[in-house]
């Protein structure tokens, strides 16, 4: 028959989860940073809708009102209107 050793088996156990804490503590900072990351994507994700919109509808529309197709600013960098032509093909088709 084996000898079982039921207290040194429970101080081992012991032993093992001493440091649990400092491992919840750990895994709380991992979803802490994850929330943080989903957070930040989302923030530059409408900041990249926001500029689309900008480059793409709204100076356009106004240089093309004011009858403009190229706009030099006084920092010497300019802005020019010209047709952009994109096309997407779905997981459809």
């Amino acid at each position: 028959m084996s000898n079982i050793n039921f207290e040194e088996d429970q101080a081992k156990v012991i032993t093992k989860t001493e440091n649990i804490q400092s491992l919840a503590d750990q895994v709380e900072r991992l979803e802490t940073l994850n929330r943080e990351i989903d957070f930040a994507e989302s923030q530059l994700k409408q900041k990249k809708k926001n500029l689309e919109h900008l480059s793409g509808e709204v100076i356009p529309t106004m240089m093309s009102e004011m009858g403009l197709s190229h706009l030099k600013l006084m920092d010497g960098s300019s802005v020019d209107v010209k047709p952009d032509y994109s096309a997407t093909i779905t997981i459809a088709n």
